[in-house]
């Protein structure tokens, strides 16, 4: 009987061909965008009568015309294409989630896992996945800048042997004869492919491995699968059947750091889970509810690859002619077609759209049992906190917090938060822990409100996240512009009559005053006085709190938060904001900018720490470099201490603002997240590098 992990393997191979199929529409789609931007080029080279210039200087001016021109055309098409495929990739995001949920659940015949991740946590995956060190966007703009050059290189070359407009045109292009395949764009065109190829698969695995991750109660390892054909390289058949721990990717019988989501460009390798056997998942709470059949093949095991081409074998003919196409089918069926041929999908592509529809229906193989549909949406404070209490809870079991059990650990206190507030903080933080479990840092362990009138926005220590309700809850405040602006308004009417009752209250304080300075002072003058003083304070207490007001206040900070900084590296240091929330703009961004600042804390703190008394080594590493290598220091409150200067790079290094990121930063983060530096001896050895150089 096959184990419930080589059913596992069955469904998440399918699902790879889905995704080469995806893979394969949106190739399409920005070829098109592609020939579009070529097109557009070449009438502006046409119109722009470079070559018809009879005079040198002439022909130089139109050349820097035309080139500034397609510039601005070509940088434009790139953004675009950037915009809409990191939307393609939130969808490959939430779409594969819900197939490695699929492929568990449908494995083990029991609703085991769910739906989880939020849309900002797919928006994450999507954005900030890093491909070979830099996440799509930038690949993209890259790829835009390389275009102009090409572009460039060939017109300037053309002029210079004195070729005509046609032949320079053809020589951009191609020629139809070579089906356009012989022009020098065609590398656009290429890399292009690639970067969509390599992107889909990468946001696809970081996805599922984040799903692992979720449910590290079933999940004890992870495999990596390559897909061996003569196209596979070295490294991907090295790494073929190797296992990591999961969550925290150490090797599992080898000494290999695991490699990232893919480990070249063009990677087709993805990665399995190995479910606990039944034995290691302790027969208890949701676990009694599986399938006495299941229990028996929950051997804990790894599956039993039979490569893409022996596992399409076996499976019905439908379904074989769905995935290769019909005349594909007739082909490979007739030993015509080669398996390198095979398992390129164009031709036969698939809309995001499709593959959900695919998804929801039954398919040709065994049916399995509806996916447990996403939880609802949080709405209260009571609910997050819950929420929020239960991933505490099972953060405090982490093996690598060594001191001893505080009385507040898994516990989530977010009392006098608004519902909007708390929504809004899980919300950041679910990004935050997302981010922290890429540097392999555990998750923090208890939030609780800020006592006392410390003006610190939030705080953390030990893994204890603190925050002050005052401004978070402002931070909130913003999502009703329209109720901000009329309570503003009330107040700032109340506090107009208030100014008004002052002047009179001010006269008669005057007058009665003015009295007790004449010879004969009577008790009953001495009493008016007094009375007279306590109703013009009383005035002016009431003028000052309604100047002061909570909803005065609050719009003040809406206003504020629609301001950000334009400060950018090289300009002057007294031009910086004061934080690097100035950079964001509205509530949600900058109390998510907090958050991840906070999360810079538990990173130097917690990483390679082995003993309580111990000195965090990441915290020894930032001192010196802050007091030697330091060259960028993007907000006044980063130069505090290199603490700080940490967790403000940090927060702005999660959130995409890489430009304002000290270049060392930038770097240790990166080789963080790759696992190349892993542990205290790596990130000393990271440290001589960058002293020696």
């Amino acid at each position: 009987m096959p184990s419930v992990n080589d059913k596992i393997l069955d469904e998440i191979t399918g699902y790879s061909v889905d995704l080469q199929r995806l893979e394969s529409s949106v190739k399409i789609k920005i070829r098109k965008e592609l020939k579009k931007l070529e097109q557009s080029l070449v009438k502006e080279l046409n119109t722009s009568k470079l070559l018809e210039a009879k005079r040198t200087q002439t022909k130089v001016k139109r050349l820097k015309t035309l080139l500034k021109q397609t510039e601005e055309t070509i940088v434009s098409t790139y953004k675009t294409i950037a915009k809409d495929h990191t939307k393609i990739l939130t969808g490959v995001a939430s779409l594969a989630e819900k197939q490695a949920v699929k492929s568990i659940n449908t494995a083990i015949k029991f609703e085991i896992t769910s739906v989880s991740m939020s849309k900002q946590m797919l928006k994450a995956i999507a954005s900030d996945t890093l491909i070979e060190g830099a996440p799509s966007a930038e690949w993209w703009s890259r790829r835009g800048k390389a275009f102009q050059a090409r572009f460039s290189d060939t017109i300037r070359q053309g002029m210079m042997r004195g070729d005509d407009t046609g032949t320079i045109t053809r020589a951009l292009i191609g020629t139809n004869k070579n089906k356009f395949k012989d022009g020098a764009l065609q590398v656009n065109r290429r890399s292009a492919e690639a970067l969509v190829r390599t992107s889909i698969q990468s946001v696809a695995n970081e996805s599922r491995l984040m799903t692992y991750a979720d449910n590290d109660d079933v999940i004890k390892e992870i495999e990596w699968v390559s897909t061996l054909d003569s196209r596979t390289t070295q490294t991907c058949i090295s790494l073929d059947g190797l296992k990591w721990r999961n969550p925290d990717k150490k090797p599992v019988g080898h000494n290999i750091a695991f490699v990232g989501t893919t480990a070249h460009w063009g990677c087709r390798s993805t990665q399995v889970p190995i479910t606990k056997s039944w034995e290691e998942l302790g027969a208890k709470g949701k676990f009694k509810e599986i399938p006495e059949s299941t229990r028996a093949s929950m051997d804990g095991q790894v599956s039993e690859k039979l490569g893409y081409e022996g596992w399409l074998k076996t499976k019905p003919k439908e379904f074989q002619r769905e995935v290769l196409g019909k005349k594909k089918y007739e082909l490979w069926g007739k030993g015509k077609l080669s398996f390198t041929d095979m398992v390129n999908q164009s031709g036969n592509a698939l809309t995001l759209e499709q593959l959900g529809v695919k998804l929801a229906k039954p398919k040709a193989v065994p049916k399995p049992k509806k996916v447990v549909e996403a939880k609802p949406k949080l709405k209260t404070r009571k609910e997050v906190e819950s929420v929020l209490t239960a991933q505490l809870t099972k953060n405090v079991k982490d093996s690598r917090y060594i001191d001893r059990p505080r009385k507040y650990y898994g516990q989530a206190n977010l009392k006098g938060l608004t519902n909007e507030a708390s929504v809004m903080f899980k919300n950041a933080l679910d990004e935050a822990d997302l981010l922290l479990l890429k540097v392999n840092i555990q998750g923090i362990r208890s939030i609780q409100p800020i006592k006392g009138n410390r003006r610190a926005m939030a705080t953390m220590g030990g893994g204890r996240f603190s925050f002050k309700k005052k401004y978070f809850n402002q931070y909130a405040a913003g999502l009703n512009e329209d109720e901000l602006k009329r309570l503003s308004k009330k107040a700032k009417e109340t506090t107009a009559k208030l100014l008004v009752d002052i002047e009179p209250a001010k006269k008669r304080l005057k007058k009665v005053g003015d009295a007790l300075d004449a010879d004969n002072v009577t008790d009953e003058m001495r009493a008016a006085y007094k009375k007279a003083r306590k109703e013009y304070n009383l005035v002016v207490r009431r003028y000052n709190r309604s100047l002061n007001s909570q909803a005065s206040q609050n719009y003040l900070f809406y206003r504020n938060s629609q301001k950000t900084s334009t400060w950018k590296v090289g300009d002057s240091a007294i031009a910086r904001p004061h934080h690097a929330g100035s950079y964001f703009k509205g509530g949600e961004k900058r109390m998510t900018s907090v958050v991840h600042h906070e999360f810079g804390h538990q990173i130097h703190q917690q990483f390679g720490v082995k003993a309580s008394q111990q000195t965090p080594p990441l915290e020894n590493v930032l001192n010196q470099l802050f007091k030697d290598k330091r060259t960028v220091t993007p907000t006044k409150y980063a130069g505090t201490n290199h603490k700080e200067w940490f967790a403000e790079n940090y927060s702005l290094y999660s959130m995409g603002r890489k430009d304002l990121v000290d270049p060392l930063i930038k770097d240790l983060l990166q080789q963080m997240e790759k696992g190349i530096i892993k542990d205290t001896d790596s990130l000393y050895t990271w440290l001589r590098g960058v002293y020696e150089h």
